[in-house]
């Protein structure tokens, strides 16, 4: 009975190093594809594949990572909303610690006073601020815009969760509207004619698809 029993949580214990060195080949497997999938991305936006404006803000999906999802944000204010929203989720899951909360509320105070200076310097209300370029400004190469590209995958430590990687940069508005300097100076100029009342012909824009190539 005693060599059973010896054997027995040997087994077990064998069993456990199994488990867990699977569960953390696993999430090596998926940080690697994580990372990626938001650098393809990335490149993909400094390059002006994509009309980042019509992309923004949505999840997207990859064909054959059926479990992996993307989101593009523009501006300080959307990225920043962003990781306090996602540090209010760790701070209010279930398995959340001390260390979350004050990561939480440091993030969320960060926010806020960031919030605030830009709205300072730009002689704003607070709920009038709106610090990202919209599709309608002029784009060109010597105005850059900060961006974050956020990759989603299934936490394996947690069933039903979901864990993210992120990548920043800065990038010029011409790349995030997938113009050319060609189509840019050509859009400017029929936006002119159209504001006086001349010419209302569209200029020919060259727009990225919501999905990215090789997903």
């Amino acid at each position: 009975m005693v060599a059973l029993a010896v054997l027995g949580i040997a087994v077990l214990s064998l069993t456990a190093l199994r488990t867990d060195s699977v569960v953390t080949a696993a999430d090596a497997r998926n940080q690697r594809v994580a990372r990626s999938l938001a650098e393809q991305v990335l490149s993909e936006v400094q390059a002006g594949i994509h009309n980042v404006y019509d992309m923004r803000d949505i999840e997207h999906t990859w064909e054959g990572y059926p479990h992996f999802t993307y989101k593009v944000l523009v501006g300080e204010s959307s990225v920043q909303d962003e990781e306090t929203r996602l540090a209010e989720e760790q701070a209010d899951s279930y398995d959340a610690n001390d260390s979350d909360q004050r990561h939480y509320e440091r993030q969320d105070w960060l926010n806020q006073r960031s919030r605030i200076q830009r709205a300072r310097k730009a002689g704003l209300a607070l709920d009038d601020l709106e610090d990202e370029l919209e599709e309608d400004d002029e784009p060109d190469e010597d105005t850059f815009e900060e961006i974050a590209v956020y990759v989603y995958y299934p936490d394996v430590h947690t069933a039903g969760e979901r864990t993210q990687f992120r990548v920043r940069a800065r990038v010029t508005t011409l790349a995030l509207s997938g113009l050319t300097n060609e189509q840019a100076a050509e859009r400017s100029s029929n936006l002119s004619e159209a504001s006086t009342g001349g010419s209302t012909n569209t200029g020919a824009g060259s727009t990225g698809s919501a999905t990215g190539t090789g997903k």
